[in-house]
This record gives structure tokens, C-alpha cells and sequence, in this order.
């Protein structure tokens, strides 16, 4: 099961009963320990709403809970960005290194608007 891809599936599930009314703190551990050892897509995070679950857990009393909380979201933070990375192409990068991504403001459009006011 470890290293296993998590399904939305099996993510709501996790996200229920981690945010169940009166869980006991260690079935909350259980399921983020579990969760520190599975591959977890972005889309699946945020599918399925375990993302926010596992953020609110980081409050928790337990310190062992919040603690694990912590780690899976500093994880999880490093997925997200690895994979906007990617998405960032390398020639959109060097159109916005070059200047060629958005258009220029128009020349003295700001002093327009201050004359306005």
C-alpha cells in the first residue's frame, strides 16, 4: 500500500473520517501517517477537499497529530510546486523573461487617469 497512488475515493474517505464529529486523535494520526506514505495528485487534493482537512488538523490538540499535520502539508506544498513548475513551459518563461508575455501599458495612460481625479 505504501508509495500507492491515492484515489479521490479513497481520499474522501480519509477526509471523513479524519474531520468526523468526536475522532479520536490517534485514528486521526493513523490516517495521516498513512497519508505521509501515498503518492497524492494535486487534482486529487483538491477533488476531494482532504487538502483543507489535513491544513484545519494542524490546530489539533494532539501534538503528535498536529505535528504529522505539519509535515504532510510541507509535503504536499512541494508537489503543488513541482507540478505548477511544469506547467510552466520553458518558452512561456522566456517570453516573460524577454518582456513578450503581457502588453505594455499604453504610454502616458497612468498620467491620464491621475488627471482625472
Amino acid at each position: 500500500m505504501e508509495d500507492t497512488p491515492l484515489t479521490t475515493a479513497e481520499a474522501e474517505e480519509m477526509r471523513m473520517k479524519m474531520t468526523k464529529e468526536g475522532v479520536e486523535s490517534g485514528v486521526v494520526a493513523d490516517i495521516l501517517g498513512n497519508l505521509l506514505a501515498r503518492k497524492v495528485s494535486v487534482q486529487v487534493m483538491l477533488d476531494s477537499g482532504l487538502g483543507k482537512a489535513v491544513k484545519s488538523q494542524k490546530k489539533h490538540a494532539d501534538p503528535k497529530v498536529a505535528e504529522a499535520a505539519d509535515k504532510l502539508t510541507a509535503k504536499w506544498r512541494e508537489i503543488v510546486a513541482a507540478e505548477s513548475q511544469k506547467k510552466s513551459t520553458p518558452a512561456k518563461a522566456a517570453e516573460k523573461k524577454e518582456g513578450k508575455g503581457a502588453p505594455a501599458p499604453k504610454a502616458g495612460s497612468s498620467e491620464k487617469k491621475a488627471e482625472k481625479k
